[in-house]
């Protein structure tokens, strides 16, 4: 499995003179391409739920591997490729959140992550699906995370996209626990291939290049149990990310164009932009 991040997207977009110099809102996919099947799976969410730190894309990955899991309870082996970001993909809350999700999985046994080499893209396949969207999204207006969500349903007919819309219950604090384990010792600015293994939660195998075969054996805590994987705390739905005034603004400026049902999925995701009644006024 492959997986990356897409360019920002930003609602609203339409063909509406005023809109062009408005703020919009931010909205986020990320996305995986499962070789086993040719499977897409995009996880979304906007920025007024969560943005995009290592937490966030943790935890979108964690829900599409859940989703993997359940349509393919017989993979027992996974390996993923992803970009060599650091602060996104190459890190202790990504391979914590992995190691949590390995061990609650049934029959997986094992997990590897491959990072490409800086300026040599191996996620061709989602690069394809971003290419994909974006020619679609061209063509067409959408105002909300929704009216989004209902397009990407269609941009492959053959084989449609897995969407997962995400939710403030998704999002885990992985940082709480992983922070209380020695991932210090691993040199994952360095890494280009890690190694989990479900009978071993506590140890880390890495290599630092390709072609070697030897691995590094990492003991993050050397006296762990079970436990100290399977809890991580879920960020509170109160803790969402609060958009910035001039932004409320702008979404406020923007709802009386859009379409109802797009009005009222803002007005129930971002509660500062309920407008008045006439009563009111």
């Amino acid at each position: 499995m492959c997986f990356d991040l897409q360019n920002v997207l930003t609602c609203s977009k339409a063909e509406v003179s005023k809109f062009f110099y408005k703020r919009k809102l931010s909205v986020y996919n990320l996305t995986a391409h499962l070789s086993l099947n040719n499977q897409v799976y995009c996880a979304i969410w906007s920025k007024n739920l969560i943005g995009r730190k290592d937490i966030d894309i943790a935890s979108a990955l964690i829900k599409i591997l859940s989703y993997i899991i359940c349509d393919h309870p017989e993979i027992e082996h996974l390996t993923f490729w992803s970009d060599s970001c650091v602060p996104q993909n190459r890190n202790s809350i990504i391979s914590f959140a992995l190691t949590q999700f390995l061990l609650q999985a049934d029959n997986l046994k094992s997990i590897t992550v491959k990072y490409s080499i800086p300026g040599h893209s191996c996620v061709q396949e989602v690069d394809a699906v971003h290419s994909a969207i974006e020619r679609v999204l061209n063509k067409v207006e959408y105002y909300s995370p929704l009216s989004l969500i209902r397009i990407l349903l269609k941009v492959n007919r053959h084989k449609p996209y897995k969407i997962i819309q995400m939710k403030s219950s998704d999002f885990k604090n992985y940082q709480n626990l992983s922070s209380k384990l020695q991932y210090e010792k691993v040199p994952f600015s360095k890494v280009k291939q890690l190694f989990l293994i479900k009978s071993v939660p506590h140890v880390v195998y890495y290599n630092l290049t390709y072609s070697s075969n030897i691995l590094t054996e990492c003991k993050i805590k050397y006296e762990c149990t079970m436990k100290c994987f399977l809890v991580s705390e879920a960020i509170p739905s109160d803790v969402s990310t609060e958009l910035p005034i001039h932004k409320i603004e702008a979404l406020k400026f923007m709802l009386k164009w859009m379409p109802l049902t797009d009005q009222e999925f803002y007005k129930a995701s971002i509660p500062q932009l309920k407008l008045k009644t006439k009563n009111q006024n």
